[in-house]
């Protein structure tokens, strides 16, 4: 989207003497992305990766994909969380569908949004984590 806004016209350019913390972010994450190379008109926000954990001490079986975890989380019941990022959540239910991450297509978002609601009866709300120990 950067780079379609830049293009548009749609960005200023950032002035870095207005963004102290620019120095407290890595410079391999500060500078040089793709559809932004000298950085002039985007900072990075978040860096990460997303997966899937679980206590071997409390559920034995192994998990290797997200197709397993969807299997689980019914016998789990009650004790199970996701995490509180909707692109995250979206996303890896887009990928285990074999569909793209930032998929648009309605009708995959459809079918990963019935996969989603199959698990809501399952997942604890809760920004206490210690419930589902």
């Amino acid at each position: 989207m950067t780079r379609k806004m830049m293009a548009e016209g749609l960005l200023l350019r950032l002035n870095p003497a207005l963004i102290p913390n620019l120095n407290n972010i890595q410079e391999q994450f500060r500078m040089g992305r793709p559809y932004d190379l000298p950085s002039e008109y985007s900072v990075t926000k978040d860096w990460g990766t997303t997966g899937l954990i679980w206590r071997p001490d409390r559920v034995p079986e192994a998990i290797g994909s997200s197709a397993d975890f969807w299997t689980l989380v019914p016998k789990y019941s009650g004790r199970v969380t996701v995490i509180d990022a909707q692109d995250e959540v979206i996303g890896l239910t887009l990928k285990m569908l074999n569909y793209p991450l930032n998929d648009a297509d309605p009708a995959h978002l459809a079918e990963a949004e019935q996969k989603l609601m199959e698990l809501r009866p399952h997942v604890v709300i809760t920004n206490d984590l210690s419930i589902a120990r």
